[in-house]
């Protein structure tokens, strides 16, 4: 199998599918590899886990870990790069002014749209400070 991420949520919650690639047969060793969240029982997995596994299965099996290994460290490498030019980044955003004190809000005492001009004036665009600092 190709090289996972060192992500164990990831090995912990495809256990029992990494170990029928890997070769393990035995439905009650499989059955003990099985998710602490799992509501079944050993025994039901046990009994769900016994028949016949044709080759095709396993081929299209291992496929589908290898592509889901794939994609999980795709999603860490993105997740690491916004991360990093986040850092780069690091907007220093100061505390939204207090109603009385915001100039957004100063004209529009009583209209309905206060909740909505409230809450544009306390967040800060981060889409454009994200796009300035990249420039």
């Amino acid at each position: 199998m190709t090289k996972t991420c060192q992500n164990p949520r990831t090995r912990r919650s495809t256990g029992i599918l990494r170990a029928i690639v890997a070769g393990e047969r035995d439905p009650q060793k499989l059955a003990v590899l099985r998710n602490y969240r799992c509501q079944k029982d050993e025994a039901e997995i046990t009994k769900a886990l016994t028949g016949t596994r044709y080759a095709e299965h396993l081929f299209v099996l291992r496929q589908v870990l290898e592509r889901y290994d794939f994609y999980t460290c795709q999603i860490e490498a993105c997740d690491a790069e916004i991360e990093r030019t986040y850092a780069a980044v690091h907007p220093d955003w100061p505390n939204p002014a207090p109603d009385d004190q915001n100039p957004l809000l100063a004209n529009k005492r009583g209209s309905n749209s206060k909740s909505h001009l409230q809450r544009k004036a306390a967040r800060p665009d981060f889409t454009l400070t994200l796009a300035r600092a990249v420039s």
